[in-house]
Order: structure tokens, then sequence, then C-alpha cells
């Protein structure tokens, strides 16, 4: 009781200091205060800050063996618009790790003491951009899926197409993106303590100032992006609705000839169903499916991986979204630097869109088989060849 009473003594002392100078707070004081608060915050945050850590190096080693894998040569050889979407995202993923994510942690732990605006503005515009690039290459590879299924006897979208179309997807990111260099910066505040306001301010990284005043308006930019995710959403929910539609007609439409199965969903089908003759050359194995008796036509292992990937992205993102969204209509979260559980938990759900970035390795690796059989290939050729140097 007598040390809570000194420390009260304390601070009121200096609060009446700095309330009757005639000058200006000691600037030694007020950083040094400043700086132990900023210490205070980290500690409040550092569940945060670990998690955070935990899922940067998960993502890291786990997108690096992604690359690996899908660059050895006997992936490399097969060319599938599979693999050129897979890398793309596996890249972005990387970067997330290796620029997001740390600077992330950076913003925690000097969330009362951010100095340079530049570099919140850089940081925020490559986060910004990579989750927009993320989720447009999401969206092609839906309609890719769809395409192949629906075309199945014709490539519509090719490997080389695929590369174009994940560069068109980062150039619209970034032309979505560039407003963030000017929305987002370092803005004051000032420190409360015991419900006491004084003339100490504080700085911190923020991707839309309240400070801001422009030619553009943060709140409508705000809401573009919002927009934009329902948006994309929609449509992924109606394309892989059609996709399962779809694989329920073929599996409806399936009929039994000579003991063999064959799908009528697809031109070819309906040919050999209709009794006309076709050349097996010219049957797709995929397109058709023929068995011994009957059974559920199923979706292709990459067609659920894709949309399992897409499942956790929306996922990830809906707590961000909801967030900001709470925050900006001023309905929660309105009270900064709380230094409770509110603090902690806005913190660790406006950067849950992170876990994407983590959990996509462990999505290949659980629902491809083949890439399970490669990864473990490669391991095995590492190991081999490093006993052959050392035996050399």
């Amino acid at each position: 009781m007598n040390k809570m009473a000194e420390q009260t003594e304390s601070f009121a002392s200096y609060w009446a200091f700095s309330a009757n100078s005639s000058n200006v707070t000691n600037h030694f004081d007020a950083d040094a205060f400043i700086i132990e608060r900023n210490n205070q915050n980290a500690l409040l945050l550092l569940p945060v800050i670990i998690v955070v850590g935990v899922l940067m190096l998960l993502g890291f080693v786990g997108n690096c063996l992604v690359c690996y894998v899908y660059n050895s040569p006997t992936i490399k050889k097969r060319k599938t618009t599979k693999r050129v979407f897979i890398l793309t995202l596996a890249i972005f993923d990387i970067l997330n790790c290796v620029l997001v994510m740390p600077f992330e942690i950076y913003d925690m732990r000097n969330q009362h003491y951010f100095q340079s605006s530049e570099v919140c503005k850089v940081f925020r515009f490559i986060e910004t951009s990579l989750v927009l690039s993320s989720g447009f290459i999401l969206l092609s590879v839906s309609v890719d899926r769809y395409v192949n299924l629906v075309k199945a006897s014709k490539r519509i979208i090719t490997p080389s197409r695929a590369k174009k179309l994940g560069l068109a997807c980062v150039v619209v990111a970034i032309a979505l993106s560039w407003p963030v260099l000017i929305f987002a910066g370092t803005e004051e505040f000032l420190i409360l303590a015991d419900g006491i306001s004084t003339n100490l301010t504080a700085t911190e990284c923020t991707t839309f100032r309240n400070d801001y005043e422009g030619f553009m308006n943060d709140n409508i930019y705000n809401l573009f992006l919002i927009a934009t995710f329902i948006s994309a959403l929609i449509t992924l929910i109606v394309i892989y609705i059609l996709i399962g539609l779809k694989l329920y007609r073929r599996r409806r439409g399936s009929v039994n000839k000579g003991g063999l199965m064959f799908l009528s969903s697809t031109n070819e089908g309906k040919s050999l169903t209709d009794g006309k003759p076709i050349k097996r050359n010219n049957v797709r194995k995929s397109s058709l499916g023929y068995a011994i008796r009957r059974s559920k036509p199923k979706a292709q292992g990459s067609t659920v991986m894709f949309y399992s990937v897409t499942v956790v992205f929306i996922l990830g993102f809906l707590p961000h979204l909801t967030v900001r969204t709470l925050k900006m209509l001023k309905m929660a979260f309105t009270e900064s630097h709380s230094f409770d559980s509110t603090e902690m938990i806005y913190n660790l759900l406006v950067r849950s869109y992170m876990i994407n970035s983590t959990a996509n390795p462990f999505i290949y690796s659980i629902l491809n088989v083949r890439f399970r059989k490669d990864l473990i290939a490669s391991f095995k050729r590492c190991f081999c060849l490093h006993r052959l140097r050392r035996t050399q």
C-alpha cells in the first residue's frame, strides 16, 4: 500500500509540474515517460507478438519448401496452371513473411514511439498490395478450375496465360493500393494516465490517419476496399457453387453401357451415351471417368486443394475486415491504447489475415498426395547428394 501511494504521489507531482510549467515539458522527461509507456504496451502485446513471430517462421519455412518442391525437375517439366498458381501464392506468402510480419512485430513493439512516417507508408502499401494480389490470384484460380471442368476437352488457360494472369493481378492490386501511400503515416495521440490528459503526445503508425486532410476521402477508400472484398467473396462463392452443381450433374447424368460408366456432361460423354463411335485417342480420361461399376464422380484433388486455400483465406481475412469496419464506424475498438485485454484482442484480430501465409503449405501437404511424395523425394535427393559429397 505504501509503495502504491508513493507511485500515485509521484505521478501527481509530475502532472502538476507539467501543468504549471510555463515552458514546454522537459523533453528528456517526456521522452523517458513515453518510452516507458511504449514498453508497457509492448509487454501487453507480447502474446500477439509471439503469435505473429511463430506464423512468420512457419510460413517462411513452409513456403520455401513449396517453392523448392514445385521447382524440382520432376514437377517443373509438367507445366500446369496449378504449378504456376501455387508458386505465385507461395512467393506472395514469402514476401508477407519477410516484409510484412517483421514490420508488424516492430509496429507492436513501438505503438507509442513510431518515428518514421515514410517507413509506415511504404510497409502499409506493401501489406495492402500483397493481400489484394493473393485475393485476385485465388479468384483467378476459381475461374481456372471452373473452365477446366466445363471445357475439359480444351485447355483455355495455359501455363503461359496463367503467368500473365498472375502479373495482371499484381498490377491491379498495386493500382488499387496506391492511395494507402497517401492515407497511411504516423499519427499523434495524447497519453492518458489515471484519466488525466497531458500535453505529452506519442506517435503510432496507422493506415488511415484521423488528421488526414486532402483531396481524397479515406473513409470512402476504406469502404471501397470492403466492397472489393465482398464482391470477390460473392464471386468465389458463386463459382464454387457452379463447380459443385457441375459435379452433381455429372453424377446424375452417368449411365452404364457394357459394364463401363460414362459421364454425359461433356461432349465426348454425350457422343458415347448416344451410341456414336468415338476414337479412344480423342477421349480424355479426366473428362469421361470410366469404371467397372457405378461410382461417384469426384472433384480433382487440385480443385479441392484450391477450394480449401480459398476458404482459409476468407476465414482468415474476415476478422481483420470486421474489426476494421467496426472501428471505422466507431461501434467498437474506439478506445486506443487502453492497456487492457481489448487492446490485445484488437491487435490479434486485425492481423488475422497472416494465418493464410502459414496455412497454405500445410493444406498442400494434407490434401495433395503428390506434393507429399515430391517433398519426401526432394529430401531424399538432398540427403543422398550430401552423403555423396562427404564420401568424395
